[in-house]
């Protein structure tokens, strides 16, 4: 558990997020659905194989993503721009 200020109970837990969660996932990428606290744990270089892939997609309530310091970058900029992170319609309460 830790502890974080804004949260709406006195600790929470922290899913954390890395490379492989993202470059593992699919077209879809890491798709973020369970209300929850998510923090990118390192740098992550992200390589989509077509156009309008996200690496990361946020569809649900109560939805926390902390980069934390760290950089989620698209880096095959040949088939054009890709969505980072992507906040469904059904999406509410989000916090980036």
């Amino acid at each position: 558990m830790v502890c974080k200020s804004g949260c709406k109970k006195k600790c929470c837990e922290v899913t954390l997020i890395n490379s492989d969660d993202i470059t593992q996932s699919g077209v879809s990428g890491k798709v973020l659905y369970l209300s929850g606290y998510y923090k990118l744990c390192e740098d992550v270089d992200w390589y989509p194989s077509v156009t309008g892939q996200y690496a990361i997609v946020i569809s649900g309530t109560d939805i926390t993503l902390d980069l934390d310091g760290h950089t989620l970058k698209q880096t095959n900029t040949a088939i054009g721009e890709c969505a980072l992170v992507y906040i469904a319609p059904n999406s509410s309460n989000t916090r980036l």
